[in-house]
């Protein structure tokens, strides 16, 4: 019985513990000024002059092959909302668009 409540002291000492320290890590952290934002830093960073490129009229001519564009390819989307249908599937546009203009002009003969 001992054991057991001796065993469970343990570990809230040892989680109390950690974190003690990791409260103290942090505070390290949020204190701590970093070499790299220092001013020293930022003129070595900047110190370079970077020369812009000029525009295409004034780069080197050669006598390869212009590279070619990109392959053009569809790009992800949305699914279909219809599965495509198999070549014995599918019905003929006209005799759909015959049996529909049937079905309307019955409708109309009815009312």
């Amino acid at each position: 019985m001992w054991k057991a409540h001796l065993c469970q002291l343990q570990k809230e000492v040892e989680w109390s513990a950690l974190q003690e320290f990791v409260l103290r890590c942090s505070i390290y952290y949020a204190t701590k000024r970093s070499a790299w934002y220092s001013k020293r830093m930022w003129v070595n960073a900047y110190s370079y002059f970077i020369r812009p490129v000029g525009s295409t009229s004034m780069w080197p001519h050669t006598t390869d092959e212009p590279p070619l564009p990109p392959v053009l390819r569809k790009m992800p989307g949305r699914p279909r909302k219809l599965r495509i249908k198999h070549v014995t599937e599918r019905v003929n546009a006209y005799q759909e668009w015959k049996n529909a203009l049937i079905v309307i002009n019955t409708a109309k003969k009815m009312s």
